[in-house]
């Protein structure tokens, strides 16, 4: 498949002459399209000749030069793939509820710890002062 100077892909059938046409999918459809091919050992624009071939059997008639292709073909997959994904990011929600919450557990836990930590603190500086007190007056004995 090749495109020509307006950048349309145009169909090769063969000896027919090639019609340009456009196609229109969404993000999804690239990836099925481009993981079918990949899957076949063919580039995408080979698997999209084959099926506008497949399309054109069934129909019995040739598309107009020009019309839009739809994105017909693999409905079922980008359905499959878009349930999927929505259960997998339902899973990957949950997970990080779980792990949100293990977070704010452990925040809870070190803010006690903190507090914990500055009330020491506050008594050591207590102790200091005081052993730095009775050190500065206590009576001076020479030996």
């Amino acid at each position: 498949m090749e495109r020509n100077d307006a950048r349309k892909s145009t169909i090769n059938c063969e000896q027919e002459p090639r019609q340009p046409f456009e196609l229109s999918l969404s993000t999804t459809a690239w990836e099925i399209l481009n993981q079918q091919a990949r899957s076949q050992g063919i580039s995408p624009s080979v698997l999209i000749e084959q099926w506008a071939h497949q399309r054109q059997d069934t129909s019995g008639s040739r598309p107009e030069p020009g019309t839009k292709v739809s994105a017909g073909f693999g409905c079922q997959q980008a359905e499959a793939a878009r349930t999927r994904a929505n259960q997998e990011l339902a899973a990957g929600n949950a997970e990080l509820l779980q792990l949100n919450e293990e977070l704010q557990i452990t925040l809870e836990e070190l803010a006690v710890a903190e507090e914990e930590l500055r009330v020491q603190n506050q008594q050591l500086e207590i102790e200091r002062q005081r052993y730095q007190d009775l050190f500065n007056f206590a009576p001076m004995v020479i030996w």
